[in-house]
């Protein structure tokens, strides 16, 4: 009998060990871009006619410099299976001419449509319509000597 409750003692402070970590404080996210960006949320939406789905998403983009950075376009980086539906590519670049002073956010937004010709709901429920990536182009003004984070 000692065995067995040594062997229950060990896996419930395993558990409990677990359930620690899962529980701790939420990383804050990495600037993947290297340039201080960090796209905070997305949000996705699906709407449309019999032929053709509009695809809407809007995502919080946030400038962890102190420096302003003046967004001038996006596009969602998509599946292969998304991008196969495109018929137009350049309707997926998003004019956004906007700027984002140092250390703020601003929500992005945009839309493209998606051809479901042939697709039932649930076809066009099973595309692989995920949106994570984003390609940005960017402007900054930097001086001699100033740092950019």
């Amino acid at each position: 009998m000692p065995g067995k409750k040594h062997s229950a003692i060990i896996s419930m402070v395993v558990v409990f060990v677990l359930l620690l970590l899962g529980c701790s404080k939420e990383r804050e996210l990495e600037d993947s871009s290297g340039n201080g960006l960090i796209i905070e949320s997305i949000q996705m939406g699906l709407g449309g006619e019999l032929n053709k789905t509009l695809v809407t998403y809007s995502f919080l983009l946030s400038n962890k410099t102190e420096n302003p950075i003046l967004i001038k376009e996006v596009e969602p980086i998509l599946s292969e299976d998304l991008m196969n539906r495109i018929e137009n590519k350049d309707q997926l670049i998003n004019q956004v001419n906007q700027m984002i002073p140092g250390r703020s956010s601003k929500e992005i937004s945009g839309s493209f449509y998606v051809r479901t010709q042939g697709l039932d709901k649930q076809g066009i429920i099973n595309l692989n319509k995920e949106l994570k990536n984003f390609k940005l182009i960017t402007e900054q003004i930097i001086g001699a000597g100033t740092p950019l984070r």
